[in-house]
């Protein structure tokens, strides 16, 4: 028999600010860490070799890169969609935001 999938929420996170894991200390200290983020859990929870953790799209101001703001998209990594996948979560809905 296969193991009940682990327990996870797929969120989407809007940021105002770049602060290094800023996601990942501030969700783990609300008790909900990133699926596979060692360094905030102490284990690479339910065997990922990385944090779940996509940036779907960033955008850079005007006055921080040139003239122009400037935004780039990009769609979910394969092992990111394997995860949502095995947890029995949609991609659609991660899709829809990128």
């Amino acid at each position: 028999t296969n193991p009940a999938p682990t327990p996870a929420t797929l969120i989407e996170v809007h940021l105002e600010t770049g602060f290094l894991h800023q996601i990942r200390v501030m969700l783990a200290a609300l008790g909900h860490p990133i699926l596979g983020d060692a360094r905030y859990t102490g284990s690479t929870t339910a065997h990922r070799p990385r944090p779940m953790l996509h940036a779907a799209s960033l955008t850079a101001a005007a006055d921080v890169i040139g003239p122009e703001p400037i935004h780039i998209t990009s769609p979910l990594p394969g092992d990111f969609r394997d995860t949502l996948a095995a947890l029995g979560l949609s991609a659609a809905a991660a899709d829809q935001h990128g």
